[in-house]
């Protein structure tokens, strides 16, 4: 059994799988990872709850988990931030947002991490955006971004922490036919 493995029947994992809808809910069950790489083909997004350990995260992650935002209220009663991405931003310049049609002086990072997630039956790269990046990290990207002994050293720290996560699962089709789940 390997280490995976093991850490699942010492943690009470199963294969219990969630009840979906058809609509794209789930039911309040765990299901496997490896189930859960088999939902998503509906026109709606499957969302499902896992439990796994952390094992890794990819390389040259440091460098993408971030990503500069635009700081911008939006423009009507949302009372929220723009948080498109701004591309080619350099500070004393002022950049242009393409979605709120505003100028941009200064940024905020934001998290777009990658996060390898293990169960007993498989394992899967999971993607947080900024608000699930915040919980899972515990702190804003603002924290960890200019900080790479910081960033380390709570990745070091995650290595083998068990997770319990909803994940949102849907299927696209590549440019070249290729099925993949986000």
């Amino acid at each position: 059994c390997s280490n995976t493995c093991q850490w699942a029947n010492d943690n009470d994992c199963d294969d219990g799988g969630d009840v979906n809808d058809g609509q794209g809910r789930m039911g309040g069950f765990r299901t496997s990872i490896k189930e859960a790489k088999e939902l998503g083909q509906n026109e709606k997004p499957d969302w499902v709850n896992v439990r796994g350990q952390v094992v890794g995260f990819p390389e040259n992650e440091d460098k993408l988990m971030f990503y500069d935002a635009c700081p911008n209220m939006l423009p009507g009663g949302e009372k929220r931030q723009c948080g498109k991405k701004v591309d080619g931003f350099v500070p004393g310049r002022v950049s242009h947002c393409e979605k709120c049609n505003m100028d941009v002086e200064k940024v905020v990072p934001r998290y777009l991490a990658s996060v390898l997630i293990a169960d007993h039956s498989d394992s899967v790269c999971v993607r947080f955006f900024d608000d699930a990046g915040v919980e899972f990290f515990g702190c804003p990207a603002a924290d960890l971004k200019d900080n790479p002994k910081k960033t380390a050293a709570l990745k070091s720290s995650l290595q083998g922490q068990p997770v319990t996560l909803t994940l949102k699962v849907k299927e696209n089709m590549s440019p070249d036919g290729v099925r993949k789940n986000d």
